[in-house]
């Protein structure tokens, strides 16, 4: 769910209700270390008020992961953070190896799963697994996003490779970030 910095709409406790209605089995609030889009107070409302599971992206920053410890959702994922834009972004584990363990191991010994959002990489995949990593989440703008057929296919196969490899190695996999009806069943298509 998110929401326009200053504005009433959508109501993010609303929408949330209404798909726990139609049988979602979790919700996932984005919180944003630049505090655009929901606010500490929305997610703390989906928190008490939610049935189903309550599921927080936001980046590995020591602000944003003590909204963590105190809200102690059922799932943290770690990702980028786009200061200068509306997206999302994957986290380039490889990169933040050093400091990023401390948070995902802070999360696991607070009782809270902790997932990371990577490309679909194996190099990625290889570094979360370092470092003790259990949950991925493969982001897929990049088959929503893909200009041709050619480049739709080759992000779809990184896609499986990266899925079939983590089963492997016994990590819990999810895709996220582009999941539309149009892309939806072919992610669904790819076995593992």
């Amino acid at each position: 769910l998110r929401k326009a910095p200053a504005e009433r709409e959508p109501n993010a406790l609303l929408i949330a209700g209404i798909a726990e209605g139609a049988g979602a089995t979790s919700v996932i609030a984005q919180v944003r270390s630049d505090h655009r889009g929901l606010q500490e107070r929305d997610v703390r409302l989906l928190k008490q008020s939610l049935q189903t599971s309550l599921r927080v992206r936001m980046g590995a920053t020591p602000d944003t992961l003590k909204l963590a410890y105190d809200l102690k959702p059922d799932e943290v994922t770690l990702t980028g953070d786009d200061r200068d834009g509306p997206a999302v972004l994957a986290l380039d584990v490889a990169y933040h190896r050093d400091g990023l363990g401390k948070y995902v191991q802070g999360l696991v010994d607070g009782d809270m799963a902790a997932s990371v959002l990577i490309d679909p990489d194996l190099d990625q995949l290889k570094a979360a697994h370092r470092l003790n990593v259990r949950r991925i989440v493969i982001d897929v703008q990049k088959v929503r996003d893909a200009k041709t057929r050619a480049d739709r296919d080759a992000v779809l196969l990184r896609i499986g490779d990266c899925a079939r490899a983590a089963a492997k190695l016994g990590i819990h996999v999810s895709v996220g970030c582009g999941v539309t009806y149009l892309t939806a069943r072919e992610l669904a298509a790819i076995t593992e």
